[in-house]
């Protein structure tokens, strides 16, 4: 299926829009900054995106070195942009001991294994020989990718505005969570519609979906009709569509 994002990607305030490419992407390309004269190589490095802080991840063999460097994040949803960002890049620390990097790789749940645990002493976890670069921004621009033979039109964005805006979690999450309760929550939402009064619905799929609510188009065997449920507060992270449609 295919339904429009909660905001057109365009109408995206700059610090909202530049959180969202980096909470979407899981590699970025880093190059260091020596003169204005010289283009060093960029490498292809992981990175997760902490409060707006943006980390890098290396494997073990790889190398970059601390100090000034640009970071460009292209790899999100929906098509919305790249990102550059400017700042200073901090020595490595094993990715043990940065908590708060194993619980955003965790998708916020702490790891369930120590910091002295073994590769193996979390299934969830990534390999304990990784090693994490916290990166200090200084400046962002954000824009759409350049076509074939034009640059790039790009906007700068207020590094104190980046830190303080969230991700929209409709643009990154939004049609793999709808995707995901059509295949397999069909019982909860044949049960939702059914306890709203609607007998006889055999199929029920996703028609809109936003954080102020769903649309939902119900086959029966004397037609089909839509459902409409609203969120009341809304729901700002599609990955709880689930849960928030079962206590309707």
């Amino acid at each position: 299926m295919d339904w429009p994002p909660l905001v057109p990607v365009d109408a995206l305030p700059g610090a909202v829009r530049a959180r969202t490419i980096l909470a979407g992407s899981h590699h970025a390309w880093v190059q260091p900054i020596v003169r204005a004269d010289v283009d060093p190589e960029a490498s292809l490095v992981g990175v997760v995106d902490v409060a707006g802080t943006p980390n890098l991840l290396l494997q073990p063999g790889e190398s970059v070195s601390p100090g000034r460097v640009r970071l460009t994040c292209t790899e999100v949803a929906e098509g919305i942009g790249v990102l550059t960002v400017t700042g200073e890049l901090a020595p490595g620390v094993p990715v043990g001991s940065a908590p708060e990097v194993l619980a955003a790789l965790h998708d916020g749940e702490p790891c369930t294994a120590g910091a002295d645990a073994g590769a193996d002493g979390c299934p969830w976890c990534p390999s304990r020989q990784l090693t994490v670069m916290s990166m200090e921004v200084i400046g962002l621009r954000v824009g759409a990718a350049g076509g074939a033979g034009r640059p790039a039109r790009t906007a700068a964005v207020d590094p104190e505005r980046f830190r303080s805006a969230a991700p929209d979690h409709w643009l990154l999450h939004g049609k793999r969570a709808v995707r995901h309760l059509e295949e397999y929550h069909q019982a909860e939402l044949l049960a939702v519609v059914r306890a709203g009064g609607l007998g006889g619905v055999c199929a029920v799929s996703v028609r809109t979906a936003d954080a102020d609510g769903v649309v939902l188009t119900c086959l029966a065997p004397d037609g089909v009709a839509d459902v409409v449920l609203p969120f009341t507060p809304p729901l700002s992270d599609p990955r709880a569509l689930a849960g928030r449609l079962a206590r309707s």
